[in-house]
Order: C-alpha cells, then structure tokens, then sequence
C-alpha cells in the first residue's frame, strides 16, 4: 500500500508549477516622470493561450488598459488587449514556462494636474511612486483554482536608486515571496522613492506608516500617535492580534489649490491586504479631525469589509459601510480622539443628513452598484447613515434587553469568530438576522426587516437610549414642488 500510495503521489508532484513571478524595474524617460517595466513569468497553458486578468475599470475609474504599454516580447509570445472582458490574450508555445513584458505609464499624469486625479490611478513620478496592483499586475486566469486557494507569489524591485525607499502591503523588502489569496493579491499598494517610513509595534508585531512630503497641518509625530493609538485600540477591541505585519501609506496632494477664489480640499482611503492607503491635499482645508476619522474608519475595514466580508457588495453596505460609521465614532470616543460633545454633534449629523435626505426611505433592494457609485450623493451616503444609526438602535436595544450584560460590541466579535471559522460564511441578510435573533429576540428580527431591508425610518423618540441622552424633535418643511420625496420633517438627536 505504501508503493501504491508514492505511486498516486508522484505525478502531481512533477506536475508541480513554478511560481508566478514579477521583476519590476524603473524606466526613466529623458523628458522627466516615471514608467515601470514589469516582467512576468507564469507556467502556460497546454493550449497555448493563458488569459491574464486586469481590471480595465476599477474604483469606478474606466479605460484602465490605457495606461498600459506592450513592448516586443519573446520569440513565440504574442499580447492582445481584450478591454470588454477585463483581460489581455496571451499566445505561447504550448505547456511552456512563458515571459510577458509590459510597461505601464503615467497617461494621466503627464496631461493632468496631480489632484484631479489622484489617487486610486497609477501615480508614477521621478521622485516616486504610489501604485495598486490591480494597475500595476497582470495574473494568469487559472492560477488560482477558487478564492480560498493561496498560491506563492514572488516579487524582485531591481534597479531603483539604492537610497529609494521600497515598501508594500507584503513588507519592506526588494525581494519577496508572499502566499496569497487571488483576492489578497489584487487588493494592496506598493510605494517607492522619497517616502519616510516609521514604525511600532503592538504585540511584538510592525506597524509601518509610509509618507512623503512636507505636511502643512500637521506633525509626523502627531500622525504616527494618531495611527499608533487607533491600531492598539481596534486590536483591543476585536482581541485580534493575528496580523504579522500592516502598513499604512499617506500621501500628500499638493498641488490643489487654495485661494480667495478657489479652494479644493479631499480626504480619502481604502482598506486593503494587511493595510491600508490614504491621501489628502496638502493645504489648511485639510484638519486633524478629517485624518482622524479617515484614519478610524478606514482601519475598521480591515475587519468589517476584509474579515467579515459582504456576500453582495453594494447589498450590504449598510453593514460594511454603515456599522463602520457608527464604531468609527463610537470607538473614536472609547480611545480618547474625541469628546462626547464631539460623539453627539457627529451623530447629530449623520441623523440630520438621513432625516432630510430624499431617498431617506428606499428599501435595501434598491441599491446596487450603479446607484451607488454614479448616482450622486444621496444614494451614495444611504447606505452609510442608515447603517450607523441602526448600529446605534441596535446597540442600545442589546443593552437594554440584557440589562447592560451584552451589547453590539460582543455580537460583532461573534459574527467575526464565525466568519473566520468558516470562510464560506459571508455577511447576508439571513445570517445577520440569525445573529440579531440570538442577541435581541424576535422583536429585534423584526425592527431588521423594518429598518433595514424595508428602509422604514427610526423613531428615537420612542427608543431606549443611554442614560443622560435625549431626543429632540424639529420639524422642517421645504417647498419643493409636489414630488413625493418633499422633506416635511427631520427627525435630530
């Protein structure tokens, strides 16, 4: 049996692929930017086609192909663009180990000022780079055979001027292997050149914080306290302390204006593989506190959003988004960033913006990706004020029901053990509601349907709130003509 069992064992092993690889060198054109030549390496196909995937829209942004360049490849390889399917059709020599060559440019960069257009496009300049995979690497279609599936992934940074600093959400070295998800791959930043790093630890574990540039409103010590105390409290809070490494890049925007007559200010971010990216125009626009709740909220993703993921996206944004609203504010005062004075105006706003929005009261069902991304403001922020204030009906129900034993802080670790347990288990709708079952009752089940799948709004008036908190009401009519979606009250906590 055990010659038997070397014999069924054997051809898998000489099946075995090579891992796909990256090399990435710079390309300094003589008339000044930044290109970056990447060089892949990837076990082909027995047909002698391999589809390699990339994005050609991503982050809502289209035509990302443009920004890449194929050079003359290898005797036997030929490349062709397939912008509608999101993937470039590789020719090669049958079962063969093949090597595609691609440059990718700063289209944007050269045509465009800097803050029309960072920063979720390629940001390729002499003194740096700030770079998505997404846009930066191609993968083959069937390297990964589901997205459980971790497979090795090599990258070698060759070229770079030795003083540049060279970092990604995989660590700081020029060399690496990481073994990943497909999805853990396509979702991280890689950041070279003139970038300062700085790190601590929690737990015996680096954090890094990458920036550049010459901050107008703030300290580099002030920016390394503020991420410092926002990643031990968000451990703490989850009592998760698994990750090995996070990273988190900061870079400035500074070239948007800031006049008498114009004035452009932008904050943003997004999380991703053991990090996360932000950006913010470099100007007196941009204050503490924008940084602060960017920062806040944006390292909350990497459990709501990452860990415990949405099974339909835009569907449940209302948790993703709007439960990381409310405990980007309610763990901001828990860590000391801000003063219950601050937690009460913020929370005032999101009810005063959701009470008089027009699309205050459409069902769940209605949202979907091209409400959301291009329907304007309105749809936009639903998702967002309805999930944080339901989070905080929610949490305050909990509490009432258990006499203070229990509260949403505890069901939220629970769903995370679970998701974490079974990777199969996403976020939707039946399983939140067996949750809010076991935590709330039937009743709490209900107000679900009501207030969330429904769109129904919230009576605060009538619900049980922390002790020394009250309800307001103020009634506002605004004369808009007779559509159905008049605002004739706004309901302020």
């Amino acid at each position: 049996m055990k010659h038997l069992l070397f014999l069924l064992l054997f051809p898998s092993f000489l099946l075995a692929r090579e891992p796909l690889s990256y090399i990435i060198r710079p390309v300094f054109p003589e008339n000044g930017g930044l290109r970056l030549l990447v060089e892949m390496s990837f076990q082909g196909t027995a047909t002698g086609q391999t589809y390699l995937n990339y994005q050609n829209n991503q982050f809502g942004e289209p035509n990302q192909m443009n920004f890449i360049h194929f050079p003359a490849q290898d005797p036997g390889v030929e490349v062709q663009k397939e912008p509608d399917s999101n993937r470039f059709l590789v020719k090669h020599l049958p079962g063969k180990r093949v090597r595609v060559r691609y440059e990718v440019l700063d289209l944007q960069g050269e045509t465009e000022a800097f803050y029309r257009y960072c920063c979720y496009k390629p940001v390729l300049h002499q003194e740096y780079f700030h770079i998505q995979p997404g846009h930066l690497l191609a993968t083959p279609e069937d390297y990964w055979a589901d997205p459980e599936d971790r497979q090795p992934v090599q990258f070698r940074w060759e070229g770079f001027p030795e003083h540049w600093m060279l970092h990604n959400s995989f660590g700081p070295d020029r060399s690496q292997t990481a073994t990943l998800t497909n999805s853990q791959f396509s979702v991280a930043v890689f950041v070279g050149g003139d970038f300062r790093r700085f790190s601590f630890k929690v737990k015996n574990q680096p954090v890094y914080l990458l920036t550049r540039g010459n901050w107008t409103q703030f300290s580099d010590d002030t920016l390394q306290n503020l991420l410092q105390r926002t990643v031990e409290g968000h451990r703490a809070f989850w009592n998760d302390y698994s990750d090995t490494i996070y990273t988190v890049s900061f870079l400035p925007i500074d070239d948007a204006p800031w006049t008498e007559t114009s004035k452009s200010v932008s904050v943003g971010g997004s999380g991703l593989t053991n990090s996360f990216m932000s950006f913010a125009t470099n100007n007196p626009g941009v204050k503490y506190d924008l940084i602060r709740y960017v920062w806040v909220h944006e390292l909350m993703h990497h459990w709501i959003g990452v860990h415990i993921q949405n099974a339909e996206e835009e569907k449940q944004y209302w948790f993703s988004e709007g439960f990381t609203e409310y405990f980007t504010l309610k763990n901001s005062l828990r860590y000391g960033l801000i003063s219950t004075q601050q937690f009460l105006t913020d929370l005032n706003t999101f009810s005063s913006e959701h009470y008089s929005s027009s699309k205050r009261r459409m069902p769940n069902d209605s949202m979907n990706y091209e409400r959301f991304w291009n329907g304007g403001k309105e749809w936009e922020k639903l998702p967002y004020r309805r999930g944080c204030l339901y989070a905080f009906y929610l949490d305050n129900l909990l509490r009432e029901k258990s006499k203070g034993a229990t509260n949403l802080d505890q069901m939220m670790r629970e769903i995370l053990a679970i998701t974490r347990k079974d990777p199969d288990q996403k976020l939707d709708h039946p399983f939140f509601r067996s949750m809010v079952r076991i935590y709330g009752g039937k009743k709490a089940e209900k107000h679900f349907v009501r207030f969330i799948e429904k769109g129904e709004l919230i009576d605060f008036t009538k619900s049980k709130l922390p002790e020394g908190m009250e309800v307001t009401v103020r009634d506002l009519t605004m004369n808009f003509g007779p559509s159905p979606e008049v605002i004739t009250r706004t309901e302020v906590l």
